[in-house]
């Protein structure tokens, strides 16, 4: 078992979020980005491009957790890895509001469930 949030998002993923967990302050620059590794995304079916560039002058681009393709790949990689089952987090000021209580159970009800990776047991 490990923990999971999904709580990344990006602008035009759908979840009307912005650049939700990605960075402070509404900006997406090296100032406001709060990441401690870049993700690689060269896995990723759909990823979404941001204002800052790879060293190769490419653009860099983030995944969204709300994205189902997303938390599709990253389940198959949990139970290529082993792991047999996800405690989903969520923080109690995202679940205050109904509005914020759905914005935080997306990942758990997109239409094709990521526990479809998962062994029979867990889903």
């Amino acid at each position: 078992m490990c923990g999971y949030q999904g709580w990344f998002r990006a602008p035009g993923d759908g979840a009307n979020d912005g650049w939700g967990h990605y960075i402070a302050r509404g900006k997406f620059d090296s100032e406001h980005v709060h990441l401690d590794f870049w993700p690689d995304t060269s896995e990723y079916t759909k990823t979404y491009p941001t204002a800052l560039t790879n060293r190769d002058g490419t653009i860099a681009r983030v995944f969204s957790s709300a994205d189902q393709s997303t938390t599709d790949l990253h389940f198959k990689w949990m139970r290529e890895y082993g792991i047999e089952g996800v405690f989903v987090q969520r923080f109690f000021g995202r679940l205050r509001t109904e509005g914020s209580r759905k914005k935080s159970r997306l990942v758990l009800e997109m239409p094709s469930s990521p526990h479809k990776n998962m062994p029979a047991p867990f889903r």
